[in-house]
């Protein structure tokens, strides 16, 4: 504002003329619009400022941007919160991107920085593993390792034998963990889902046992051991507390067939079911597994050595056996022999017997015995009848001392056996041992 402007309004106010700094009368200008020569076009009037915006409200104040990412407050559900976000390019090119909800500016930024540290030093692709979830993961596990064997120049390449049971525990573990991101699975989550199975009952109603859970948490150890190899996590949750798999839990069998059951089965094996007698020959003498039998060949059986030999593709250790035959199992298999059989037949081509093991023991009134029972029976009495542990071990296929002990079992008859020989043993020690009249 000038001073002309200045001096009428000191007019206005108090009635007299306004002065300069001199005492000298200024001049009235406030008409001094109307007293402007014609023709003269008036002074420019200065232009109003604009006025400041109003400020914004805190929700809609724009985002903070930070080297590492972007921080940010929002409502929801009628709360104010603080959240971080995290930006990335992935291996693909791909924009990636994940959020977490903070307390504080400095806990967001601590955030933000661990995340770019995590992704210098460990490198995009494990970077973008870390957001993958278990269901993803156990997909991917499935596809490379959960398949039907591949079988090259006599060995197992690839896959697993017995493929269809562990598809069936990853199917559990995937409705437990699905969701969960695979970076955030922890040893007590694992932990809570072996309880949590062990208070699930059976489809049949039946209590869960420890053995079942047991194979499920190897499972899913041996999937978490894949992952940590394939760099999708950075440590298997597992080797984070107490061991959670002990087979020392368990409750082992030791159900061993007796001579008069034995005979009860065998009697019923005639017929339609015909063809099981020689398979239950071959399991209770020969102490084979349940597959192997299914895979024999009659080229594996050698009728002039007396033996069976049971190549490395069809046993589970993947090595060869050499199995001896009884004599009752030579006779047999040899009614059973067509004259026109090849030596790439099978021997028992019927497939799976599990119904008519079943329906056989019904009819022989015995109860609670496997078929892999058979397989204890024939080994506790390979090592009853004095043959070494390491010639035993050969036979049934075992590479593993802890594990061929669980199959040598004691039953009554040889519970009785041995009373027998320790008492005739210490028979023995008494004749010669002198009686007290010949040491005087």
């Amino acid at each position: 504002m000038d001073e002309l402007h200045i001096a009428a309004l000191m007019r206005g106010r108090f009635g007299q003329p306004a002065q300069n700094g001199q005492g000298e009368a200024l001049p009235d200008r406030t008409n001094a619009a109307a007293e402007e020569p014609a023709g003269q076009p008036p002074p420019a009037q200065p232009e109003p400022k604009p006025k400041r915006p109003p400020r914004p409200r805190r929700a809609d104040r724009p985002q903070k941007r930070l080297p590492e990412g972007m921080l940010w407050r929002q409502e929801k559900n009628g709360e104010w919160a603080m959240y971080a976000r995290f930006a990335w390019t992935d291996s693909r090119g791909r924009k990636r991107r994940k959020e977490k909800k903070v307390s504080t500016q400095t806990e967001g930024r601590d955030w933000l920085l661990r995340q770019r540290l995590d992704l210098e030093q460990k490198g995009g692709e494990v970077f973008d593993a870390r957001q993958i979830t278990f269901r993803e993961a156990a997909v991917a596990y499935k596809a490379k390792k959960l398949i039907p064997p591949v079988i090259v120049d006599g060995r197992k390449v690839a896959g697993l034998r017995s493929w269809r049971s562990p598809q069936d525990w990853l199917e559990t573990l995937i409705e437990y963990f699905g969701p969960l991101r695979l970076a955030d699975l922890k040893y007590q989550a694992i932990a809570d889902y072996k309880l949590a199975r062990l208070r699930t009952p059976t489809r049949q109603g039946t209590p869960r046992k420890i053995a079942s859970v047991n194979r499920e948490l190897q499972l899913l150890r041996a999937m978490l051991n894949w992952c940590v190899r394939e760099r999708l996590l950075d440590r298997n949750p597992f080797s984070d507390g107490e061991p959670l798999i002990a087979q020392s839990e368990e409750t082992h069998r030791d159900r061993l067939a007796t001579p008069e059951e034995e005979a009860a089965i065998l009697a019923v094996c005639t017929g339609r079911r015909a063809h099981l007698r020689a398979i239950l020959l071959a399991a209770r003498d020969t102490g084979m597994r349940k597959g192997e039998i299914r895979k024999l060949r009659w080229k594996n059986v050698l009728f002039e050595q007396g033996v069976i030999v049971a190549e490395a593709t069809t046993t589970k250790t993947q090595r060869q056996r050499i199995v001896p035959l009884t004599d009752r199992l030579i006779e047999a298999l040899s009614e059973m022999r067509s004259p026109d059989a090849s030596p790439e037949d099978l021997v028992f081509p019927d497939g799976d017997f599990k119904k008519a093991w079943r329906t056989a023991c019904r009819l022989a009134g015995v109860t609670g015995l496997r078929f892999h029972d058979l397989r204890h029976t024939a080994i506790t009495e390979i090592v009853s009848a004095g043959v070494p542990d390491e010639l035993a071990m050969k036979v049934s296929g075992h590479t593993q001392r802890s594990t061929f002990s669980r199959y040598v079992n004691v039953d009554l008859r040889i519970a009785q056996q041995i009373g027998e020989a320790l008492s005739a043993l210490r028979r023995g020690a008494g004749k010669d041992e002198p009686d007290e009249g010949q040491q005087k």
